[in-house]
């Protein structure tokens, strides 16, 4: 049994579906259950109809989604020749559920007592019940036997919204009671990135979540592989936006993985190998543009890990360099107090270091929780912010490696240890 996972790129437009429902007739004598995220940009638009709602702006709302039901409205139209087709009456009923939670709390006297964290959920996690209607509807149409899962009925989370936690025990129960059954007659379609809270409340994984929703579809039904379909070859040693050099990983180990997407490789979403290596379920990353290639093997061998060095970058970073305002030591409690700010803000920190007077940390910069966090270390400390940075991350360094990436570049701040150099650095100006 196979756990496919197919992203936003695979699904953005008719032709692009075509192709994904060609990839999985490959497959026609195989137990597969199909994961599928939001439709190209889907989430990003949800993402600003969402801000829509929770600021009121009604007429901004409306035209986003009716802009937004149009994209998928023309994808359905080309799909299918039956106009009659159930899955236009479908697709209406969802967006009628999305115009129905705008007009609900653009209501003047509507407050969003559970916070914008709720609303999101609610709006964004739209995105993947549309795509996988559309998905499951027109494999059925091709004559697969094809079953449409609701996938919050299964994957079950906690009550934090944006990052659910997922309940480990009552998710495997769920799934193997569910899920398992239906695999013996037909392919399984269901959603990426959401799950539902055991009273029935959307929640979602994060952002990119729909790898870790394959990962722990595979954990719960003992799956002999996942594989995800990217528009890339596979796992590359580095962006090739970045790095026009990037050359494919054949086969990693679990561990490089995880290191990979703990330092903030792309590929991968850093959820999502633990529950895989737990039970040695291979996971493979494929291209949906040449599925005839083997692409990255990501297992238990760590034989070729060394073969070649990866490099990740990170833009968008703030540096701050935390000192005490009395000339003190930095010390537990003050660390205590500066982690527990961050957790409370919901920061994670991508880099850091201590010294006996300062305290530097590397954050992604969101503009939204910064002033907050300045806010609350300045009564406390002194913080010199600097902004603009880029994070860059070598793994199986070499010195003239890091010569030739670090070239032309101010570096703020810098680690390293036996594998991995790392350096907040800024572009010098030419």
């Amino acid at each position: 049994m196979r756990v496919f996972k197919f992203g936003g790129a695979s699904t953005k437009d008719a032709d692009s579906i075509k192709n994904v429902a060609d990839i999985i007739s490959r497959f026609k004598n195989e137990e597969l259950l199909i994961v599928i995220s939001a439709i190209g940009k889907t989430t990003n638009a949800l993402e600003v109809i969402a801000d829509n709602i929770f600021q009121k702006n009604i007429d901004l709302a409306i035209a986003n989604i009716d802009a937004l039901e149009h994209k998928h409205r023309n994808i359905v139209e080309d799909l299918f020749s039956d106009k009659h087709h159930v899955i236009f009456h479908e697709l209406k009923r969802l967006f009628d559920q999305l115009y129905d939670l705008q007009r609900y709390y653009c209501l003047e006297k509507v407050t969003i007592a559970a916070g914008y964290d709720y609303l999101y959920d609610q709006i964004v996690s739209m995105g993947e019940l549309f795509s996988s209607l559309i998905v499951s509807h027109y494999l059925q149409s091709l004559g697969n036997a094809t079953y449409w899962l609701d996938v919050r009925t299964v994957l079950k989370t906690d009550h934090r919204y944006r990052a659910g936690n997922v309940d480990w025990e009552v998710t495997k129960q769920l799934t193997q009671q569910k899920v398992l059954p239906l695999l013996t007659k037909q392919l399984v379609c269901t959603q990426g990135f959401i799950g539902g809270t055991i009273d029935n409340h959307t929640t979602t994984l994060g952002r990119e979540g729909s790898d870790y929703t394959a990962a722990i579809m595979a954990y719960c039904l003992n799956a002999e592989e996942v594989v995800i379909w990217k528009d890339v070859p596979g796992v590359l040693n580095a962006d090739p936006k970045w790095y026009p050099e990037a050359k494919l990983l054949n086969k990693i180990s679990y561990n490089e993985a995880v290191e990979l997407a703990y330092y903030g490789a792309t590929v991968i979403h850093p959820k999502t190998i633990k529950p895989l290596q737990n039970k040695h379920i291979k996971l493979r990353v494929k291209s949906f543009i040449h599925p005839e290639n083997t692409g990255t093997e990501i297992g238990v061998s760590t034989e070729q890990d060394k073969k070649l060095p990866s490099f990740i970058f990170k833009s968008n970073q703030v540096l701050l360099v935390i000192a005490t305002k009395d000339f003190s030591f930095i010390d537990e409690n003050d660390l205590s107090r500066i982690f527990s700010l961050l957790a409370q803000l919901y920061f994670q920190v991508n880099m850091m270091q201590l010294s006996a007077m300062h305290f530097s940390i590397c954050l992604q910069h969101d503009s939204s929780k910064l002033q907050a966090l300045l806010e609350n270390l300045g009564k406390y400390y002194d913080i010199q912010l600097e902004e603009d940075l880029r994070l860059v991350t070598i793994r199986h360094y070499t010195q003239p490696i890091i010569d030739e990436v670090i070239n032309g570049h101010m570096v703020l701040l810098s680690q390293e240890s036996e594998s991995t150099a790392r350096y907040v650095v800024r572009a010098q100006q030419s």
